[in-house]
């Protein structure tokens, strides 16, 4: 389809069958397109509640329903694209945000039944912070998908790395962008300035062995890494 995976559909289609075998009382879609979509259409089909989670926030809306880090939909199809979502998800029983902008935003332009907000949550009591040396001078967190702007990460890391030729900076996390990424850390000559730790569990750790946790994303909900 090019915008979106075709597991992305597979998986929405999927979700309608399984309503359908099991009659559930909710059908919830985290995002709003295409699992949000095939949520409410699920719904529909059953008599349950349907739920939205706009997990990439107003932008989700704003781009004419695309997720955010895929690719942008020509400015002539967004324009024609937003009222029709405005219209989609005001037929939601709920939409859940991360925080008050997207609330407000969701009040002024929609007419939604319910509105709540559930922002990403972290156990505060997992990270501890004293009594670490700090050998990682920049640390990075996330998918490496375009919407972090991955690219962005690594023009940074060379510019610094110019001022201070010793710098250390862990990337953790995998995405489709990951091998590019690599490649364009290995043209910039920073092989030696940057370690790739993959898919990392317990971040805290890393947390508190860094100094600076650098954030380059286009747009975020609300950032759980942050």
């Amino acid at each position: 389809i090019g915008w979106f995976p075709p597991r992305a559909i597979v998986r929405s289609v999927w979700a309608v069958v399984i309503a359908l075998q099991q009659k559930p009382d909710i059908v919830m879609g985290y995002s709003f397109f295409p699992p949000g979509l095939f949520a409410l259409m699920a719904a529909r089909l059953t008599g349950a509640a349907a739920i939205v989670q706009l997990t990439g926030g107003v932008l989700e809306i704003e781009s004419g329903g695309h997720a955010p880090e895929h690719a942008v939909i020509p400015e002539f199809m967004r324009k024609r694209l937003v009222p029709l979502c405005h219209g989609i998800c005001s037929q939601f029983d709920a939409v859940i945000v991360r925080g008050r902008k997207a609330e407000a935003y969701l009040r002024e332009h929609l007419q939604p039944k319910r509105v709540e907000i559930i922002p990403g949550s972290v156990e505060s009591a997992r990270f501890h912070f004293r009594n670490h040396r700090r050998k990682i001078d920049i640390v990075f967190i996330g998918r490496i998908v375009p919407v972090k702007q991955p690219d962005h990460v690594v023009e940074i890391l060379k510019r610094v790395a110019r001022k201070r030729p010793g710098l250390r900076a862990v990337i953790a996390g995998r995405g489709p962008l990951l091998e590019p990424m690599k490649r364009q850390v290995s043209g910039q000559g920073l092989q030696r300035n940057v370690c790739f730790a993959g898919h990392v569990e317990r971040v805290e750790g890393l947390l508190a062995r860094s100094r600076i946790f650098l954030l380059t994303s286009r747009s975020e909900g609300l950032s759980i890494a942050l």
